[in-house]
């Protein structure tokens, strides 16, 4: 068991070194294209901080393109778990407004 853990571990961080090579890489082409085209100081750093905020969020897997390969009912479910919990926090801000002005959902 604790060389299949140990496996897999080394598989993930395999992986996770591949793809931030690719981001590297990725940033290089990016900023030539930018110094290519000119841009100002202030959008290079913009576009930069965007990549490199997608980088975090994501660790370089393209989760749309993931999604959109699952069968429909496969994404739907996913999407739920992933946006649940700020639909539930949407939904009791929501409530507690109206509570605050003396109404609710449920009349």
């Amino acid at each position: 068991m604790v060389t299949n853990v140990f496996c897999l571990d080394q598989t993930y961080l395999q992986s996770l070194g591949v793809r931030a090579e690719e981001w590297r890489v990725k940033q290089s082409d990016t900023d030539e294209w930018m110094r290519h085209r000119q841009l100002p100081e202030d959008l290079r750093r913009r576009v930069r901080e965007y990549n490199q905020y997608k980088w975090i969020a994501t660790r370089g897997v393209d989760e749309e393109s993931l999604l959109k390969s699952l069968p429909v009912d496969l994404h739907r479910d996913i999407k739920r778990h992933l946006c649940l919990d700020l639909v539930k926090k949407v939904m009791n801000a929501k409530m507690q407004f109206l509570s605050s002005l003396g109404l609710s959902l449920v009349n």
